[in-house]
């Protein structure tokens, strides 16, 4: 009986942590035509799952999922939307030569995965109407929600889940906060003899900016933490101070790898970058990479 106490609670551990393990993961396979490709690329947040072709274009693996949210595929250097969540089990369709018509998703999943891309090139036709940008701030937000209403509707066209629904809305109203930064970003470039936007156009204030949940699903938030934390350092804020606020561990070290993919030796911001690196950073081999970078300033 003893013996029993002792092992049962060990082999539930073990099964639980399995099943877990197993419920994480997304099988991804599929066939792309007309493709000289070797391998086709999910982005992952900060890393990245390859599946290798074979000879006739058909690819077949599995994804370990982390946090289920918004995610990239990589084709051929283009970019693509995808949403993952455990479980899923995806077969991907398309040839090269006529992607547009032909990309496509079968399994589960797939519904939320061919609403992303028909979403995704009705944002690409949007943003390349440039007459948009020459309109004034009022003009433009309300041909802005305008689109999002357009987007909306098109969910209805693809049998989306309730579920997948409610997340996609919280993205959209992401999505917005980026068409507004991408409209005063090249504001001065098509209106160069308008008065320009007031500092405030952006307000960061309505999101919650260290938020570790919303970083890691929805890609759309993560971009407004980045905007957010390069306008803290273009102000003049130190990367220290910066640190020393942020709670989520993801924003945090997603921070970090930015200050030491942006290291120069020869730039007089990099020391700084450097000791909040080292004040902060806790993975040896990104502290190990910091460092090489910075010694090559000593030779």
């Amino acid at each position: 009986m003893k013996f029993w106490t002792i092992v049962l609670p060990i082999v539930l551990c073990l099964f639980s942590c399995s099943s877990k393990k197993e419920n994480n993961v997304v099988v991804f396979s599929g066939h792309i035509k007309n493709t000289r490709l070797d391998s086709v690329f999910i982005i992952l947040n900060e890393r990245e799952k390859g599946f290798a072709l074979d000879f006739d274009g058909n690819f077949s693996d599995t994804i370990q999922l982390n946090n289920e949210g918004y995610k990239v595929l990589s084709i051929d250097r283009e970019e693509y939307p995808v949403y993952l969540a455990p479980g899923d089990s995806l077969f991907f369709n398309t040839d090269l030569k006529k992607l547009e018509e032909t990309y496509y998703f079968k399994g589960k999943g797939a519904e939320r995965n061919n609403y992303l891309f028909e979403k995704d090139k009705l944002i690409n036709a949007w943003l390349a109407n440039e007459s948009l940008f020459k309109l004034n701030s009022d003009q433009y937000i309300q041909n802005m929600e305008d689109f999002s209403a357009t987007l909306r509707k098109a969910m209805v066209g693809f049998n989306i889940d309730k579920s997948f629904e409610k997340i996609e809305s919280r993205n959209l109203y992401f999505d917005e906060f980026n068409l507004l930064y991408t409209y005063r970003d090249t504001y001065a470039y098509f209106n160069p003899t308008e008065i320009q936007l007031p500092i405030d156009f952006l307000d960061f204030k309505r999101f919650n900016l260290d938020n570790e949940e919303d970083f890691n699903q929805f890609r759309s938030y993560r971009s407004i933490v980045t905007y957010f934390l390069d306008e803290k350092l273009n102000n003049g804020e130190s990367p220290i101070d910066i640190l020393k606020n942020i709670k989520s561990e993801s924003i945090k070290y997603s921070f970090i790898r930015t200050l030491i993919d942006n290291l120069d030796p020869t730039d007089e911001f990099s020391p700084v970058a450097y000791q909040a690196i080292q004040s902060f950073c806790e993975y040896q081999p990104w502290l190990k990479e910091a460092k090489s970078i910075m010694d090559n300033r000593k030779k």
